[in-house]
């Protein structure tokens, strides 16, 4: 949220994104199995993906031949080939060839960016990257294959690995056929020991064996295994679905009721290739297996997106099968039976509630069959009646102490919510979609997904454009305008806001009238209105305590508190946060309890009190991670890089920002990635690094000066001049200090030690270049437009001083005595957890730094104390009294 507290905003700062990570990214699924008979086919494609003239390579064959398989076992022997890591995304669930970037971007973590569409988001993001990018089921939205080649026009170290039943027709794609496993021959001479040596056959002995562990392949019944392999044409699929019947089904019965349930389909579906017919055979005889009622269930459960629950299976059957009487027992036993014939698998989710899958062609199939027996409407009307109480029921979890539970439920099921949507969107439900917009509004803020909730909510509301303005539309409307105000609308949500306010139902709906006067409070002050803003606060704060109702009560103070900070008022800011801290707990939403905790860490920030500035964030960092609010963990981990790099903890500082910076980017948050580029820059200063210093002031200033906001601004401007003075361009560092003046107010916008840098910068420029000179250049500065200084030089690195240069700017003093051997005082902690026996994954977690950098502190420790292992530096420890 863009009122979230960074140490570098003034008067309202914001912020965002991305440094690149030196660790490859690793996003691509484990398997259980090993894969059979496709040794060849690994490495052939292996050999071809990493040739320089093939980018695009594309593995052709029909459903079920084992085409995901191979392209995961290719990423698992490619791993550690391609710096910036291997990515796999699915779009056996994608409905449109439009989601497909959609899909990708959120694969990436790219954040939602409302100016620019997905595709330019990913181009965006790859265009630097070394990666592969392995796209599965491809053929569901061919439509968008023009698009890849695109983006390997504008990125070009990415490699593409499609998998695909046709081919894509595009320049530089090189076609890889996959076909079925090889066969016995069909001649009654062969032995077992000869036809076991055949792919089909070990795939069906070991898919037999899992579920009949006494199943052996024999002299006598060798031959009839081969003929089922030859029979299903040595696709993986049908062979694993035949051998799951072994159980149930004697093999020579098998074997006699295969060819007749071949034919059946063959006949039918014409259009459908070959392989595709006889897969197609397959899941139809196993279809045909199940009873009326398993039947039934299997057709249901192809109106699900991306798995289900046992509750919304009993509600969805219950819905469209009235009077049945299903109890939960009697669809659990389905479901078993639905397991036992391999249409269905289970997977325990981190709660230890089983969810429920079924294989791309089991999906694909079921729904044909839901179609052919005329019950798509009446399924899809019974998904979006559960999904849509689903929605309800957690909007009422989202601000208490189930909170975190509810959005994992709530993220799980996101992909059947969307289908839910695009239902009673087809449908003109306007009410119904209304409810569930609503509902879901909160889970949409906290997990990022602002531009799709915007245009949800955009969607509902247009829909019923000729109705009456309800409750319902003017809550909708409310969480619309406070939605447009964090993505930095600021014009568009202040009319908005103004608007509802102004409509007589808006004092009937107290909660979301609190809410909109917050935000438009928020609002005012980013455009310096600031009196008028605690006229705002007063009403909302009146209307908590008339109606006794503690969350926005908490809000209301925090609120009140984020502007005072925004003032310079720190001592009321710390007041309204203490207020508000205890509400927030006894409330139990974790996500309100750390934007309190981030203006208690900024008033100690303030305050001089880094220590518990330190401790505040490291809370809010376990809550981030809880939530898996990116925006949180992004704000969190640049507040943490900005405090440790006043204790000159400079690498675990650089690595944190890094982070934060890496993760602002990806969101899209321009104001916040202005702040972390400025806190970058003063760390890569302080390490002597002083290009990458320039290229983030240069780049924070060029991102300030964009969103036109004055206080960042005039941060970078001094970034700059730091630089400058290092470098002997005294002139230069006048006349953008003289520039940052007019933008950033000392005494408001810095804390006591920044104003001591700030001043000792003034100090030395004086210094070198006389106070005429200074105060001319001084006043240059401030005539000028800031786009002058955007402009590059040749910025050196750092000469090592001379007796008679000038000693670099010092840190501000850090209120402490000195400590022993030069250890600084992270590294004394650490010495001190080595002493204690941790190991450095378990210092890591204690000190919420990586593992590498527990590294890092380890070697400068041993290199202080003159040790060379971990026993050596706690005996050092003990012998000198380190430990206390």
């Amino acid at each position: 949220m863009t009122e979230d507290t960074t140490y570098r905003q003034a008067a309202g700062a914001d912020a965002t994104r991305n440094v690149e990570s030196s660790e490859a990214v690793w996003k691509v699924p484990a398997y259980l199995t090993s894969l059979i008979g496709r040794d060849k086919e690994v490495h052939d494609i292996c050999v071809q993906m990493q040739q320089p003239d093939i980018r695009l390579l594309t593995l052709l064959g029909p459903g079920g031949v084992g085409k995901t398989r191979i392209a995961l076992q290719v990423a698992h022997q490619l791993k550690g080939s391609f710096l910036h890591g291997i990515y796999f995304l699915s779009c056996s669930m994608l409905q449109e060839p439009g989601s497909v970037f959609s899909h990708i971007a959120h694969m990436l973590e790219v954040r939602d960016r409302d100016e620019y569409s997905f595709f330019d988001q990913v181009r965006t993001f790859l265009e630097q990257k070394e990666c592969l990018l392995i796209l599965d089921n491809f053929e569901h939205v061919a439509a968008a294959a023009p698009e890849l080649e695109r983006l390997l026009l504008s990125c070009p170290s990415l490699r593409l690995l499609v998998t695909s039943r046709s081919v894509l027709h595009l320049r530089g794609e090189h076609q890889y056929p996959i076909s079925p496993l090889p066969v016995p021959e069909q001649d009654e001479q062969m032995d077992a020991e000869e036809i076991a040596g055949y792919p089909s056959v070990q795939l069906f002995l070991r898919q037999a064996q899992a579920v009949l562990p006494g199943f052996q392949m024999t002299q006598e019944n060798a031959r009839a295994i081969a003929d089922i392999c030859i029979r299903l044409d040595g696709l993986p699929l049908a062979i694993e679905l035949a051998a799951a019947r072994i159980k149930l089904i004697p093999l020579h019965t098998m074997l006699k009721e295969l060819p007749q349930r071949l034919d059946f389909l063959s006949s039918r579906v014409s259009s459908y290739p070959v392989r595709q017919q006889t897969l197609l055979n397959t899941l139809n005889w196993s279809y045909d297996l199940l009873n009326k009622r398993e039947q039934h269930l299997f057709r249901l459960l192809s109106v699900f997106v991306d798995g289900c629950t046992i509750d919304a299976v009993e509600s969805v059957m219950q819905s469209t099968l009235p009077g049945a009487g299903s109890t939960t027992i009697d669809i659990l036993d389905i479901l078993a039976a639905l397991m036992d014939n391999c249409l269905l698998y289970q997977v325990v989710d981190q709660d230890g509630y089983p969810r429920f899958y079924m294989l791309e062609t089991m999906h694909v199939f079921g729904r044909s069959c839901l179609e052919r027996h005329g019950e798509t409407e009446q399924a899809r009307q019974a998904h979006a009646e559960y999904y849509q109480a689903l929605a309800k029921e957690g909007e009422g979890q989202l601000k208490g102490p189930q909170q975190i539970a509810w959005l994992r439920k709530l993220e799980q099921e996101h992909e059947n919510f969307r289908g839910a949507l695009q239902w009673l969107l087809a449908h003109n439900e306007g009410e119904p979609l209304l409810q569930c917009c609503r509902a879901l509004s909160r889970f949409w803020f906290l997990r990022g997904y602002w531009k799709e909730s915007r245009a949800w909510m955009q969607s509902a509301l247009d829909l019923s454009t000729d109705h009456p303005e309800t409750a319902l539309r003017m809550q909708v409307r409310q969480r619309l305008d406070e939605l447009i105000f964090y993505q930095n609308n600021i014009a568009t949500a202040r009319r908005s806001l103004d608007e509802w306010l102004a409509l007589p139902g808006s004092h009937t709906l107290v909660a979301e009238r609190i809410q909109a006067l917050c935000c438009l409070s928020l609002l005012m002050q980013k455009q310096n209105e600031g009196e008028k803003t605690f006229q705002l606060l007063d009403e909302a704060e009146k209307l908590c305590r008339a109606s006794s109702i503690q969350w926005e009560l908490a809000h209301v103070l925090r609120t009140r508190g984020y502007i005072a900070w925004a003032r310079g008022d720190v001592p009321q800011a710390e007041t309204c946060a203490q207020a508000s801290l205890p509400i927030a707990r006894r409330v139990g939403d974790q996500a309100l309890i750390a934007k309190v905790l981030s203006l208690l860490a900024a008033v100690a920030m303030q305050q001089n009190a880094a220590k518990q500035a330190i401790m505040f964030n490291q809370e809010i960092l376990r809550i981030a991670r809880l939530l898996e609010d990116k925006y949180l963990l992004a704000t969190t981990l640049q507040n943490l890089g900005y405090l440790l790099a006043y204790e000159k903890e400079f690498a675990e500082a650089l690595t944190l920002t890094q982070q934060g910076l890496k993760l602002f980017r990806d969101l899209g948050y321009t104001l916040l990635t202005c702040t972390t580029l400025h806190t970058l820059g003063y760390i890569a200063f302080q390490q002597g690094n002083y290009v990458l210093a320039f290229d983030s002031f240069h780049e924070g200033l060029a991102l300030a000066h964009e969103i036109n906001n004055n206080p960042m601004t005039g941060w970078h401007l001094i970034g700059l001049a730091n630089l400058a003075c290092a470098q002997s361009e005294y002139a230069r560092s006048a006349q953008m200090l003289g520039a940052a003046s007019l933008r950033l107010d000392a005494d408001k916008h810095m804390n006591e030690a920044e104003r001591l840098e700030y001043d000792n910068l003034l100090e030395r420029i004086r210094q070198q270049s006389g106070e005429g000179q200074f105060q001319l250049m001084w006043q240059e500065g401030q005539k000028g437009a800031v786009e002058r200084f955007l402009s590059s030089w040749d910025v050196k690195a750092p000469a090592p001083l001379a007796s008679e240069d000038v000693p670099p700017l010092p840190l501000p003093e850090r209120h402490t005595e000195d400590l022993p051997y030069q250890l600084t005082k992270r590294e004394l902690e650490v010495l001190q957890l080595v002493a204690q026996g941790l190991t450095n994954i378990q210092i890591a977690e204690k000190l919420v730094i990586s593992a590498r950098t527990v590294n890092w502190y380890l070697t400068n420790i041993y290199s202080k104390l003159q040790v060379s292992s971990r026993s050596a530096a706690t005996r050092f420890a003990f012998e000198h009294h380190l430990l206390s």
